[in-house]
């Protein structure tokens, strides 16, 4: 199994990293980039090849500390991208700073007129709708500072929507088991908290205003947000299958008339 580097942790907090390897190196603990410093304290030795590496003062500086203020970005990028830095080997009689050796793919990240690495935004979850990551929608109880649900509201969750759902698919099966839709399935209590709020909330947006308990909250949500045509299709799928099962009813009382000698 591969060890875990220090860029295992480069996503979350860089101040946090933890102390990986063997210190090789002495002379850095004065540098302020843990990064940079981690690095410097565990990279190998090798001999410098102009073709190979490039010194401190090829990327325009010449201290150590000039590059040790400029942003760890940059060197998150440098290093989790593959890039590596060295101690030049038979060089002691030259200053700390002037054996350090990088390869040129710094170029990309360091340097004069570099610009500095975009900051990655946080994927934000496009069902959330207010609160800290998101509420279930008609019952009204949200997801905790923790990212969890309570025990208690996870229950509730799970079991009450089971009714609702189970009601969507008895309507819909009678016209073919085909006609059920895919959002029509129970939660499934193996998921995670976000997962269940994000099939629950899929169905109430759907199907919120067919259920006594909702109907109120549901039409306060949604109706004056969707647009016209959103609406009237929804009213429209409601029409349809309220004819589709009135002529299975007047099919099914034909073929009693028939049988019972009446037609």
């Amino acid at each position: 199994m591969k060890p875990k580097s220090i860029f295992d942790f480069t996503d979350s907090e860089p101040s946090l990293f933890p102390s990986v390897g063997k210190i090789k190196n002495k002379g850095f603990e004065r540098l302020k980039n843990p990064i940079l410093r981690h690095e410097l304290e565990r990279c190998n030795k090798t001999p410098y090849s102009s073709e190979k590496h490039l010194k401190i003062e090829d990327l325009g500086y010449k201290t150590l500390h000039q590059i040790d203020f400029l942003a760890k970005s940059r060197w998150i990028k440098y290093f989790s991208n593959g890039g590596k830095v060295y101690i030049q080997s038979r060089a002691n009689n030259l200053p700390l700073s002037s054996q350090i050796l990088f390869d040129f793919s710094i170029l990309n990240y360091l340097g004069r007129g570099i610009p500095m690495p975009k900051k990655v935004e946080p994927i934000k979850r496009g069902w959330v709708k207010g609160g800290k990551g998101g509420k279930a929608d008609g019952f009204d109880f949200r997801i905790q500072s923790n990212d969890k649900l309570s025990k208690k509201n996870r229950t509730k969750l799970i079991f009450e929507s089971e009714r609702f759902i189970n009601q969507i698919i008895e309507e819909q099966s009678k016209l073919g088991i085909e006609r059920v839709d895919k959002l029509a399935i129970p939660l499934d209590s193996s998921n995670s908290d976000f997962e269940l709020l994000e099939h629950w909330n899929a169905f109430y947006a759907k199907y919120g205003h067919r259920f006594s308990e909702f109907e109120e909250k549901w039409h306060k949500q949604y109706v004056g947000k969707v647009g016209n045509l959103e609406f009237e299709e929804i009213e429209e799928s409601e029409k349809l299958d309220a004819e589709n099962k009135l002529s299975s009813i007047k099919g099914l009382f034909s073929k009693y008339k028939k049988v019972d000698g009446l037609g």
